[in-house]
């Protein structure tokens, strides 16, 4: 198995593009060597944070000369498809961050590409590299709470300091596209089962807010959403990036219930809480996602097998979100 150092080049220098280049250099497999921003400064400033002696402010120019191995795809989502696709066809394996794309004929000209030029392709879903996501699947699976369960999950937040959050034509489509494609892949994983129906409602609460008025489309920013699972589980969540600016995010339930108890999620730690008051404890569980999800992708491409998170991950986490807004707008429920 080749022990080699692995080419990097980052495309989008903003927060995740900063998350990613810090799990490459954790990994110890990786060599960042340039990364390209629309932004000149943006991405002077990052080459000079990590010490890079190429910067650009077009991807291709930046795949072309730095001739990466890995590229991370870190722009907002309606880009994804067009850098995945120059960086496959240019040899490239590729990371893109979530979610996939905008729309299903995109995510998948990605999937097909990256197979056609036989590279690996996987998606910045680092929940699924905390180790109380295992631990979760494991307590499930085992049937500590029995089955089937409902999952919940809540949170509010302002409107988004990256107005391209809420662009709904060419950002990142909203909360219901951007935030819920984690929880979604999350519940399936967790699950072991695949979602067979959504039935959601939701709001606009920034539509009026001058912040967002060059917006030429203003994503849904509010959502009830519940999932029905084949495994007959339902994952629950609600969600809102649309309260006035300086309102701090609140977490609230953040829990699985099922007939023999209830688990709750707190920060890295886990309660089980069992018939008769008994509680355990599940701790330390932190976790470096963003290195696991890189450590993980290079041993696929060292051992030629499938990332632990494959493109049609990104598909499915997009499905269930756009079968989630076609639910707001036909308030009917929608099989997948």
């Amino acid at each position: 198995m080749s022990k080699q150092t692995f080419r990097v080049c980052v495309v989008g220098a903003g927060d995740l593009g900063t998350q990613h280049a810090g799990g490459w250099q954790k990994c110890g497999a990786a060599e960042l060597v340039a990364v390209a921003d629309v932004d000149k400064t943006r991405a002077e400033n990052y080459a000079k944070k990590f010490n890079l002696s190429q910067c650009f402010t077009d991807y291709r120019e930046a795949i072309d000369k730095s001739k990466p191995d890995i590229v991370s795809v870190c722009t907002p989502a309606y880009f994804h498809p067009e850098v995945t696709i120059f960086a496959a066809e240019h040899g490239a394996h590729v990371i893109s961050e979530k979610p996939i794309a905008l729309t299903l004929e995109a995510a998948s000209r990605m999937i097909e590409t990256t197979r056609r030029c036989k590279v690996k392709f996987s998606l910045g879903f680092q929940t699924r590299f905390w180790s109380g996501t295992e631990k979760l699947k494991e307590l499930l699976s085992g049937g500590e709470l029995g089955r089937p369960v409902m999952y919940r999950q809540s949170g509010a937040a302002e409107i988004r300091p990256k107005r391209a959050m809420h662009d709904a034509l060419r950002g990142n489509g909203g909360a219901v596209i951007d935030f819920c494609c984690h929880t979604f892949d999350h519940w399936r994983y967790v699950f072991g089962s695949e979602p067979v129906r959504v039935t959601a409602r939701g709001l606009t609460l920034a539509k009026d807010r001058p912040e967002l008025a060059h917006l030429p489309q203003i994503a849904v920013d509010t959502a009830a959403i519940l999932v029905d699972f084949a495994s007959g589980d339902i994952g629950l969540i609600s969600i809102s990036w649309g309260l006035p600016p300086g309102t701090p995010w609140v977490s609230g339930d953040n829990d699985i219930l099922g007939p023999k108890g209830r688990i709750i999620r707190g920060g890295d730690n886990l309660q089980i809480l069992r018939e008769g008051g008994k509680v355990e404890k599940v701790e330390g569980l932190k976790t470096d996602m963003h290195k696991e999800l890189m450590s993980d992708f290079v041993d696929a491409i060292r051992r030629d097998r499938s990332p632990r998170v494959i493109g049609e991950d990104g598909r499915i986490g997009l499905k269930m979100s756009l079968a989630a807004l076609e639910s707001i707008q036909t308030k009917q429920p929608v099989a997948l």
